[in-house]
């Protein structure tokens, strides 16, 4: 939903005005962007000043002339996205030519602004919109899931299946160098059977999260998640938690926060620490640092053993994924890229996530169906998807060193939907930032953020009935 601001006229700050959905009187000019509560574009207003909830559909209305359009969000220098066919969408549009939306509780309350630099040629023009973001809801999870991972999760049939158990000794050689996390017995690190059993609407899923054009991206540096390493050495300190979505996840924790800690340059915030004296990952969404020893962030999250846990215990009931999930679960490393090797499942964000229904290792869910499909063609979270593990992926012209690396995860160990988002597919990548040997990425083929994967055949994936392919 959006209404409409006007600059207030002493302060020069944007003060808020509610109007009606429907103002055709505002109909955007050309060269401004624009915003529509439809994908189908009607009833568009102008960005500018309006005040935004939920999901928005915001594009460039077509014009003469216009080759291409990218989009910048808060000032920074990497566009969320070009578009380089009417009607200029700032997340795309589906086969059909529905606008997709942008999921703005991705960022935070307040005030925002939207560049679109305009191409027509060689020319170059930009326009500015500032609009703000509101908050009029606590999300809650639509369903309640199970909480421990004994208990037998939701699942489309009745056939039995063993859900795995936290250890009670260390199963994996995880490192501050080498290894993976979680125990072996994790969902993320157990690898598919080759003749795993399909989702009943496996087809009309993949078909979609397979589509689209430049849909399956990697997050690498904008939305890439920054990994830091402390010890009983490293610096301590309080962070209080800017949302009343519940208990603080960081109350009274000595909270390990390394000298030089950032979170990405993306609206999440996001950042994540591994106290290798403790085992615990401490995760957080918006984090932002106040003093030495105060940081605060909107939300995130504590999972209690990063060597013997399963990927979706959290101290506490708060979380830092749509799903509950960590997100160094399926996040790929900066030295998988180097090393070719990736002997873990992903994670990814999508916008068809199905409302209301959740799987296991996901224990709660934000889904609400973004792209608006069908329900045939959304995936709960927690769901599995894997690409076919018959396709050989060396045979591939032009695949790059790290698509194969992904593509080869993907045959062996899937990849679980994590969160909405404003994509088909999102997959998670470490922000090298907090990687000492640099940045691996434009070596092994990755050349840019969002980078769009073309070379493996997402036409060829499927998704499981359930996490272990029984």
């Amino acid at each position: 939903m959006f209404s409409r601001l006007r600059p207030a006229v002493a302060l020069g700050v944007p003060a808020l005005i509610v109007l009606p959905a429907v103002l055709v009187a505002c109909a955007p000019a050309p060269d401004t962007i624009s915003l529509s509560t439809s994908p189908a574009r009607t009833a568009a207003v102008t960005l500018a000043n309006a005040s935004v909830t939920g999901n928005a559909y915001v594009f460039v209305p077509k014009a003469n002339g216009i080759s291409a359009v990218s989009f910048y969000l808060d000032g920074r220098t990497t566009p969320m996205r070009t578009d380089r066919a009417a009607p200029w969408d700032l997340v795309g549009s589906n086969a059909a030519g529905a606008s997709l939306p942008y999921d703005t509780s991705r960022l935070a309350a307040g005030l925002h602004r939207l560049t679109a630099r305009i191409s027509r040629g060689t020319a170059v023009t930009s326009v500015t919109s500032y609009f703000s973001v509101k908050r009029t809801t606590v999300p809650t999870p639509s369903v309640t899931a199970p909480t421990s991972p004994t208990t037998t999760p939701p699942r489309a049939t009745t056939t039995a299946s063993t859900i795995p158990t936290p250890t009670t000794t260390t199963t994996t050689t995880f490192t501050r160098t080498a290894g993976r996390p979680w125990s072996s017995t994790s969902p993320f690190n157990t690898p598919l059977p080759s003749n795993a059993v399909l989702d009943a609407n496996s087809a009309s899923i993949a078909s979609y999260l397979g589509g689209g054009t430049r849909q399956q991206v990697a997050n690498l540096y904008e939305y890439g998640w920054p990994v830091y390493d402390a010890d009983a050495g490293t610096p301590r300190a309080s962070v209080a938690v800017t949302e009343n979505w519940g208990t603080n996840p960081f109350a009274n924790l000595a909270v390990p926060m390394p000298t030089g800690m950032q979170a990405n340059s993306g609206s999440d915030g996001h950042a994540a620490v591994i106290d290798w004296s403790t085992g615990r990952v401490f995760e957080f969404w918006q984090l932002k640092k106040i003093d030495a020893t105060h940081w605060t962030a909107s939300w995130g999250q504590v999972t209690p053993n990063v060597f013997t846990g399963i990927g979706n215990e959290r101290i506490g009931s708060a979380s830092s994924k749509g799903s509950g999930m960590s997100g160094l679960a399926g996040l790929v490393r900066a030295r998988e890229i180097r090393t070719g090797t990736i002997d873990h499942a992903l994670e990814f964000s999508s916008d068809a996530v199905t409302p209301s229904a959740v799987r296991f290792p996901a224990n709660k869910t934000d889904g609400s169906n973004g792209a608006g499909l069908p329900l045939n063609m959304t995936i709960p979270e927690g769901g599995r998807v894997r690409l076919d593990p018959t396709v050989n992926l060396n045979a591939i012209p032009g695949i790059t060193r790290a698509e194969l690396a992904v593509g080869k995860a993907l045959q062996k160990y899937g990849a679980f939907c994590s969160d909405q988002g404003g994509a088909r597919m999102a997959f998670g990548f470490e922000n090298p930032m907090g990687d000492p040997a640099g940045d691996p990425y434009p070596s092994a083929g990755f050349a840019w953020d969002y980078y769009h994967m073309s070379h493996i055949p997402w036409n060829k994936l499927q998704v499981l009935r359930q996490w272990d392919g029984h």
